[in-house]
């Protein structure tokens, strides 16, 4: 068996750090089937356009589009006519390929829909939240997305909110009829193991990690969460924030804004190894983000048995009970008292993080057993 993954999510124009997740599906891939790559990454220039192959089942290709989904049709039809082009040059051979896996709906899905209709392959799709902003921005192309939908024979999804989410996006009537029959779940691969960190002192801070640009801070909902501590008569923890970058002065400056200067310790970078202790260590780790596809960083504070204040029908929520505080991103006053209740409910929470870890319940996002997800999926179409 080989499969055809077509993916966006390898490589990022601008070199910023992108999400290992496909990368990390992909490699598990090839313990039981072999693996064709289209590495696609959108440029803004027609002089950046290539076409390499970069390993024997391992395409590298650029291809002109327009920022913020400006032409997305014409540009996702650019790219499958060059990935069409490098087969009949004999570049890659597609049709050694038996299935399809389109890493995300509204980009590669439309790729994928194209060639599985040009090749007579089966088509599979993950859902990602890219998803949902696309099916947002994009009503006209609702249709077009609906016939993707109808021709994959599965689609993965990564967290349980993105169910109900496709459900309102899509409409009940076509939901139930051509997508929950296919639905997979599929969580991204977390390489850490669980551990029971022992520390007999009192946690002393609450955490938070952010990468320090204008898009991460706005995602991250970093200003909302400074009102909210703002609003808090006492703030017994303090919040340290871990993360650097060239935003950094514009967040400091929120900090001077809502007054809350003394109660956020900037800590600046830190060293992948020592990440875990800063977990270990905090009270609670608070990041109320306006949208994640999956949130892997609340995953590694619950390795480390750290409680998380997270959002509602985004990322993590749904995958776990009692682990922590679902809030409203868009409200203070949600956010100010998930930030009481995760502080006074602070043991309760962490003993039930405990209980999932000596259970192995947190072992789903273990490469072994997301692979073997993955592979009794497929083995269904095969």
């Amino acid at each position: 068996m080989k499969i055809l993954h077509l993916t966006y999510d390898l490589r990022d124009r601008l070199n910023r750090e992108k999400t290992t997740a496909v990368g990390d599906l992909i490699e598990q891939s090839k313990k039981f089937a072999d693996a064709l790559t289209v590495d696609l990454l959108r440029v803004q220039s027609f002089n950046e356009e290539i076409v390499k192959l970069v390993s024997k089942d391992h395409l590298m290709l650029n291809s002109f589009g327009l920022p913020f989904g400006i032409l997305l049709k014409q540009n996702l039809n650019r790219a499958t006519k060059k990935i069409i082009t490098a087969d009949q040059e004999k570049i890659i051979q597609l049709k050694s390929a038996n299935l399809i896996h389109a890493h995300k709906l509204t980009y590669e899905g439309y790729i994928g829909y194209h060639l599985s209709k040009k090749l007579n392959l089966q088509l599979i799709t993950s859902i990602r939240q890219t998803d949902f902003q696309v099916l947002k921005y994009k009503p006209h192309m609702r249709t077009i997305y609906k016939n993707i939908l109808k021709q994959c024979r599965i689609i993965f999804y990564l967290v349980p909110f993105m169910i109900d989410v496709l459900e309102q996006k899509l409409g009940k009537a076509f939901f139930e009829s051509y997508v929950a029959p296919k639905l997979e779940f599929l969580p991204n691969i977390i390489r850490k193991q669980p551990v029971n960190h022992v520390n007999p002192d009192k946690k002393k801070y609450l955490l938070t990690v952010l990468r320090m640009t204008r898009e991460s801070a706005n995602r991250k909902n970093i200003k909302r969460l400074f009102q909210a501590i703002s609003e808090l008569d006492i703030l017994p923890l303090k919040l340290k924030i871990i993360g650097d970058g060239d935003y950094f002065p514009v967040v400091k400056s929120w900090a001077k804004r809502y007054r809350v200067e003394r109660r956020v310790e900037f800590v600046g970078a830190i060293k992948n190894d020592d990440i875990d202790r800063y977990f270990a260590d905090a009270s609670a780790f608070v990041l109320p983000s306006k949208s994640e596809s999956f949130g892997m960083v609340y995953a590694e504070a619950l390795f480390c048995g750290t409680p998380i204040l997270y959002s509602k029908k985004t990322g993590f929520d749904g995958l776990f009970e009692n682990v922590g505080v679902a809030v409203d991103p868009f409200s203070v006053i949600s956010i100010k008292n998930g930030l009481n209740d995760i502080i006074e409910n602070n043991e309760f929470y962490r003993h039930t993080i405990q209980q999932y870890i000596s259970n192995g319940s947190f072992n789903i996002f273990s490469a072994e057993s997301v692979r073997e997800r993955y592979r009794n999926a497929i083995s269904k179409l095969i």
